[in-house]
């Protein structure tokens, strides 16, 4: 198991820190930012509209969760486990059996199942590595949420 370094405090969220339009931004000749390419979905039949946004660099999937994830569940105001599989209430736990999955041993692992007061699962959130399709990810955590709701009676 990796030992990730967790920040335990965030100020509030302010809405007025949100751009009204993007900025513009110039890179430094000396350092070039990363070629970001905005491609239409490939699969159309899932979205018309959808657009994706590729990164020429890829972020694991366990980057993805201490740089985007993590921090945005905290700053939500959700409390993140660090203990694979354990479940509390109100708390955004980690690495979640869930039973029933559509494999040959018919269970499967969801990244995050966020729990209310009551126990209850209210939803689930999938990471995935930026080289991978959201939709990817869309869908593995359909199948997880299916899953709970059965488990769960809910």
């Amino acid at each position: 198991m990796v030992k990730l370094n967790i920040v335990e405090s965030f100020p509030p969220f302010n809405r007025e820190l949100i751009p009204s339009k993007p900025p513009i931004h110039v890179a430094p000749a000396d350092k070039p930012e990363p070629s970001v390419e905005f491609v239409n979905s490939v699969d159309k039949s899932k979205a018309d509209s959808a657009t994706r946004m590729e990164f020429t660099s890829d972020i694991s999937e366990e980057e993805t969760r201490n740089l985007f994830i993590d921090l945005m569940l905290k700053e939500a105001g959700w409390k993140v486990l660090t203990e694979e599989g354990k479940i509390l209430p109100s708390a955004a736990c980690i690495e979640v059996e869930v039973h029933g999955m559509p494999n040959e041993k018919g269970v499967g692992y969801a990244d995050y199942v966020l729990f209310g007061q009551d126990g209850v699962p209210l939803a689930v959130v999938e990471a995935k590595r930026t080289s991978k399709s959201p939709l990817v990810g869309k869908h593995q955590a359909e199948l997880y949420a299916d899953c709970l709701e059965n488990q769960y009676k809910v």
